[in-house]
C-alpha cells in the first residue's frame, strides 16, 4: 500500500485525506489543524461503528497502525490539556520520568511544524484547498450513524436477488429456490390470476438467472426471513413495505431504479463492503429521511428509468417495445425474458 486513504468527518464538515502510507500521527494532527482549526493537543478521534476514541502513543506513531485506509474518522474539539508547558503527546510526568533517568530529550518537534528561524508562510501557503470528489467513490449521504451508502449490484438479471442475499448471508440462486417452493406450496394464495401464469411455469422460470425479481419474490422472501424489506423508488421517492412488523424487528433497505435494485448500507468505511451494517431497526424512523435524501441524490444524477415510456428491445427475437407493460406482455406470450434499453 503506498498511501492511506480516510475521511475525516468533523461534525457537518467531511473531507477525504490522502497521505503516504508511512505517515505519522503528527501528519494527521497537522491535516486536522489545517482543515478545521483543531489544534493538535485538543484533537479527539473516534472510529468505528459505535465510534469508539482512540490514541496514538506517541507523534511519531504510524496512522496505519490505528486507522485503515478507507476508514471514517470522526474529529471531536476536546477541552484544552491544564498541562500546556509541553507540545504533542509528552506529558509533564512523562519527562520527569526521563529526567530521572537521566535521558531528559526536547518534545519531538512536529514534523510539519516551522522552527523560529524558517520564513513566514505566504497567505497563499496557507490556504486549503479540498480535493476533488472521487468518482470512484460510491453515492452516499451522511446520517449520524454513518455513511448510508448505495452498494451497486451487477446488472445480470439477479439483482434484487444479490441485494438480498448479501445481508441475508445466502446466495442468489438459493433465494429464486425459496420462492419456487414457496408458490407451488401455496396454489392457492399464487394463483395464475396473481403470477401472470401458471404456478408451475412461474416456479420453473423464477429459477433461470435471466429471469428478473419483482414484488411477488419480496413479498415471499419477507415473510419467510420474517424481516421486512423497504424498497425505495429513485424516480418518485415512494417507500414500499413488504411484511411491516416482523418479530424480528429488523428491515433491510433497498434502492429501486424503475429496472434495477441495488442495496442501501450504513458504511463505517465507506470503501469496505465488510465492514457494512445492513440490517436496521425498524423503529429507527429517522432512516427513511435518510434514504429518501439517497434516492434524492440518485434522481439528481438520473439513476433510474421510467419504466412506462422507456424504450426496450428484446434481445432475443429483436422486437422493439416501449414501456414495463408492453415488456411484461411480451415475456408472458412468448417467454423471453432478456430485454435491453435502446
Amino acid at each position: 500500500m503506498t498511501s492511506i486513504r480516510i475521511r475525516l468527518k468533523c461534525g457537518p464538515k467531511s473531507e477525504i485525506l490522502s497521505l503516504p502510507a508511512d505517515s505519522t500521527a503528527a501528519a494527521l494532527f497537522h491535516e486536522i489543524n489545517q482543515r478545521f482549526s483543531i489544534p493538535s493537543e485538543c484533537v479527539s478521534l473516534k472510529i468505528g461503528f459505535p465510534p469508539k476514541e482512540v490514541s496514538f502513543t506517541s507523534n511519531s506513531a504510524l496512522i496505519s497502525s490505528l486507522i485503515s485506509s478507507g476508514q471514517q474518522v470522526l474529529v471531536e474539539e476536546k477541552s484544552k490539556p491544564k498541562t500546556t508547558e509541553f507540545s504533542g503527546f509528552q506529558t509533564a510526568a512523562a519527562l520527569e520520568n526521563q529526567s530521572k533517568l537521566g535521558t531528559l530529550t526536547t518534545p519531538a518537534t512536529n514534523e510539519y511544524s516551522q522552527s523560529s528561524t524558517s520564513p513566514a508562510p505566504n497567505a497563499s501557503d496557507s490556504l486549503y484547498q479540498a480535493p476533488a470528489p472521487n468518482p470512484n467513490d460510491p453515492p452516499y449521504v451522511q446520517t449520524p450513524e454513518g455513511d448510508l451508502v448505495l452498494r451497486i449490484m451487477p446488472d445480470d438479471n439477479s439483482c434484487l436477488f444479490r441485494a438480498l442475499a448479501t445481508p441475508l448471508g445466502v446466495q442468489p440462486f438459493d433465494l429464486r429456490k425459496i420462492v419456487a417452493e414457496t408458490i407451488l406450496s401455496d396454489p392457492f394464495t399464487y394463483s395464475e390470476a396473481v403470477l401472470g401464469k401458471a404456478p408451475q411455469n412461474y416456479a420453473a422460470w423464477i429459477q433461470k438467472e435471466s429471469s428478473w425479481g419483482g414484488y411477488i419474490e419480496l413479498s415471499i422472501l419477507s415473510k419467510h426471513f420474517d424481516v421486512e424489506f423497504c424498497s425505495a423508488d429513485v424516480q418518485t421517492g415512494r417507500i414500499d413495505s413488504y411484511n411491516s412488523n416482523p418479530l424480528t424487528g429488523q428491515r433491510i433497505w433497498i434502492m429501486y431504479s424503475g429496472i434495477h435494485y441495488d442495496l442501501a448500507a450504513i458504511a463505517p468505511i465507506l470503501w469496505d463492503t465488510s465492514a457494512d451494517i445492513m440490517f436496521f431497526d425498524c423503529k429507527n424512523t429517522e432512516m427513511e429521511s435518510f434514504v429518501k435524501q439517497l434516492a434524492a441524490l440518485l434522481r439528481q444524477k438520473h439513476y433510474y428509468t421510467d419504466t412506462g415510456s422507456f424504450s426496450i428491445r428484446c434481445n432475443t427475437c429483436g422486437t422493439g417495445l416501449k414501456g414495463e407493460k408492453e415488456a411484461s406482455a411480451h415475456a408472458m406470450q412468448t417467454g423471453h425474458t432478456q430485454f435491453g434499453e435502446f
